[in-house]
This record gives C-alpha cells, structure tokens and sequence, in this order.
C-alpha cells in the first residue's frame, strides 16, 4: 500500500464500498496507533503494515491468511523488529562480496551475533526436503 493516501484511495484499495465505513476504519487504525491522519489523507510508515497485521491477529483474524499480504522485505523488518524488542541492534541487507553473500538480518547483542536468513514460505502439501538444511547452510560456511 502506498505510504500517504486520499481517504478515497485507501477506501478502493480497501474494497470497501461505505465511506463511513473507511472514516470508521481510519478512526480505528489511529486510535490504535498505526498511520497519520490529516488533510482529508491519511499516511502510513513501513511498520505501520505490520502493526496492522499484528493487530488482526489479536483480533482473531487468520495468520497464514495475512501472511499471504506481507512481502519478503516486511518479513525482514519484522524480524528485525523482534529481535530489537530482545535488546539486540540489527542491520539488515548485509552483502559480502568475495564470495558472495547475503543476510538477510544480522542482530548485535554484546559478544553475539544472530545470522538470519529471512524465508516467506508457502505450504507445500505432501513434500519434505531433506537437503532444504544443508543447502542454506553451504552459504553460511564462511561464517
């Protein structure tokens, strides 16, 4: 979702079809903490998003329904969200170049360092990988 919207463009991309609806729902997100509502738009940080699926959740909303609505970058902000609460600091999108190498996160917590290689995995019925280990751990060898 776009950072600053139009009430009228949060309502499409909604679906909802009431506008007291949307001001109903708008209202509900501030009160709650998540957005910034002014000049007839309201605007929404990257942890807004999860703020809202959190809040679902709490609300008895399905988990791996809302999964499907957050991107491998929210799920790398999540994560390093969680592991900040933990009293750790983080970086994220750490690449090394000879070789190659990617972490997702990587969380500071005085001699300790957590290499996190962030998954947004779907159900996969009736398939059990027993190399998926090994192979995300050839990468990590270096480390």
């Amino acid at each position: 979702m776009p950072n600053n919207l139009t009430l009228e463009r949060f309502q499409q991309l909604c679906e909802i079809t009431s506008k007291a609806t949307t001001e109903e729902l708008v209202n509900y997100l501030i009160n709650s903490g998540i957005g910034e509502f002014s000049d007839n738009s309201v605007a929404f940080s990257e942890k807004d998003k999860l703020d809202t699926i959190l809040l679902a959740i709490k609300q008895g909303c399905d988990p791996e329904r809302l999964s499907k609505k957050i991107q491998w970058n929210d799920f790398e902000l999540f994560t390093s969200l969680l592991i900040e609460s933990a009293g750790y600091s983080y970086e994220r999108n750490v690449v090394f170049t000879n070789p190659r190498i990617q972490i997702d996160v990587i969380g500071f917590y005085r001699k300790i360092a957590l290499l996190i290689d962030c998954k947004h995995w779907m159900k996969i019925h009736g398939l059990i990988s027993q190399n998926f280990p090994q192979t995300r751990l050839e990468g990590r060898k270096y480390f």
